[in-house]
């Protein structure tokens, strides 16, 4: 302002021209520098824009995934189960003997989600829920061997330990069932039972399939001897 009148009739003498252009400018400049923020707000908006929509597709391909999982999972569900049913149902009832006397189980998918025990009765029940540790024990090599003679294509079987949780019938039971069903296959199984062990290598031998028996403590301990 100081520049622009410096004489009291520098006033007298300002065109109102100039004056009109000067408010002109001032407003153009601040046409300007909102229309700026404007397309810089645009700008961001159609970044938004361009990010929700590649968010929808691609939530859009990870839904369809899901569902498709699902269905796959389902059908999975459903085909081993056929496919095992019925040698499950067999051998679950030969080896839980002391559980429904010896009738089996059967086995059911709620949508290819949770697998299902049942019994020959009419129930919705799940049999696991009353069944002792032994008796679980039995049905989970109920289920890993029926799962092996369907679908393995090596012949080796290895059981850790199964007189640890099964009772003397269960393991009569396991040992006529693997000498009778399962005679093709290499069998490893572990015992902390000497006379387990003798037991099932009498069975097996009577049915004519050779048998050996290795001491792993003793084997260990002569190793630790000539080592030293």
């Amino acid at each position: 302002m100081g520049d622009a009148f410096k004489e009291l009739s520098d006033f007298y003498t300002l065109d109102p021209s100039e004056l009109k252009n000067k408010e002109l400018y001032i407003k153009s400049k601040a046409n300007l520098a909102r229309s700026s923020k404007i397309q810089l707000c645009s700008t961001e908006i159609e970044k938004i824009r361009r990010e929700n929509s590649a968010a929808h597709k691609a939530k859009d391909k990870v839904n369809r995934l899901r569902e498709t999982l699902i269905k796959s999972e389902q059908k999975y569900a459903d085909q081993t189960i056929s496919e095992i049913e019925l040698i499950f149902h067999i051998y679950s009832g030969r080896l839980i003997q002391n559980y429904q006397r010896g009738l089996g189980l059967f086995i059911e998918s709620k949508e290819g989600k949770q697998l299902r025990f049942l019994t020959a009765e009419k129930s919705d029940h799940d049999a696991v829920m009353s069944m002792s540790t032994g008796q679980i024990s039995a049905l989970g090599l109920a289920f890993f061997l029926s799962l092996n003679k369907v679908y393995a294509n090596v012949p080796l079987i290895l059981i850790d330990d199964p007189s640890q949780s099964l009772d003397e019938v269960n393991i009569a039971s396991l040992t006529d069932l693997l000498r009778c069903e399962l005679n093709h296959c290499q069998l490893i199984v572990s015992s902390h039972e000497e006379d387990i062990s003798a037991y099932m290598r009498y069975r097996f031998s009577r049915a004519g399939l050779s048998t050996s028996s290795l001491n792993m403590q003793r084997l260990a301990q002569q190793g630790l001897n000539h080592g030293s």
